[in-house]
């Protein structure tokens, strides 16, 4: 939450960058024993994290009221989250490429369709 309601711009992006980069840091969560995609994504809860990006962005309509910080912070956390789970799907053996489910990777659309 801090990278999405952190009073300074430069702030919110580093807090996100940061959040990025421990996604990505796989020796922080894969052991030796599981290191699948899903495993991954149960120890990471990174779904709750994009779910979270995606209701900031969603929220963000013309003639709406909204708080710049908040579309500032979920903009770069959502970005930083995107890549992340793209980076690590990227890792799976063409034989477990399905393994990611289908509504994470709808999310990550969501996310990258209200980005762009």
């Amino acid at each position: 939450r801090l990278s999405l309601e952190a009073n300074s711009s430069k702030a919110r992006r580093l807090i996100a960058g940061s959040c990025g980069r421990i996604y990505e840091d796989r020796e922080l969560w894969e052991t030796p024993d599981e290191s699948s995609l899903q495993s991954w994504l149960s120890r990471t809860k990174i779904e709750q994290s994009l779910n979270l990006c995606c209701a900031k962005l969603q929220s963000i309509r013309p003639g709406t009221n909204f708080v710049p910080a908040l579309m500032h912070g979920s903009s770069f956390l959502g970005a930083h989250l995107v890549r992340a789970f793209r980076l690590r799907a990227s890792l799976e053996p063409a034989d477990k490429a399905e393994d990611a489910p289908a509504h994470v990777w709808q999310t990550v659309g969501q996310v990258m369709n209200l980005l762009s």
